[in-house]
């Protein structure tokens, strides 16, 4: 049994490393993203078969450098707004002037990932991790999400 086991640990990873490296790919040397400008608000881009439409930084609250706090993650789409989820809440967006789009709320809840869903007039908002608190850690919705609700709930109402 221990000889067995040491031939396999010799065996396992000429067949493991091969593999991992074959499914890694490199881009080419004609790749468009090689040599893109780094830029926190205007980094080179390189898009094929898409325009940019607009660019719209991140709402004040969410403007940070901070590692995966603030990092954006999911997108949810109904009627003219779109929900932008991150790690650290949500921001509601209204698209109806695609060129312009406008800040209608954003929540500060800190989650595992806010992925966004909308279902009619509802938006619930899901995360990975099982240690996330249904209260936004503040012990409780409190006025300032209150108010945040109400805005976004009479912003789909108006629609």
């Amino acid at each position: 049994m221990q000889i067995s086991r040491r031939i396999f640990a010799l065996l396992a990873p000429m067949i493991v490393v091969p593999s991992i490296l074959a499914a890694q790919t490199y881009p080419s040397g004609n790749d468009p993203r090689n040599g893109l400008k780094p830029g926190r608000l205007d980094a080179g881009v390189a898009a094929e078969n898409m325009r940019l439409v607009s660019f719209s930084p991140k709402p004040a609250a969410f403007d940070t450098a901070r590692g995966l706090t603030f990092i954006n993650s999911d997108l949810a789409f109904s009627d003219h707004y779109v929900y932008q989820g991150n790690f650290a809440g949500f921001t509601v967006w209204n698209v109806s002037n695609p060129q312009a789009p406008k800040t209608v709320a954003v929540v500060s809840c800190i989650t595992a990932q806010a992925d966004p869903s909308v279902y009619g007039h509802l938006l619930f908002i899901s995360a990975e991790g099982l240690g996330n608190r249904t209260d936004c850690a503040k012990g409780g919705v409190q006025d300032e999400e209150t108010a945040a609700i109400a805005k976004i709930t009479a912003a789909l109402g108006a629609a």
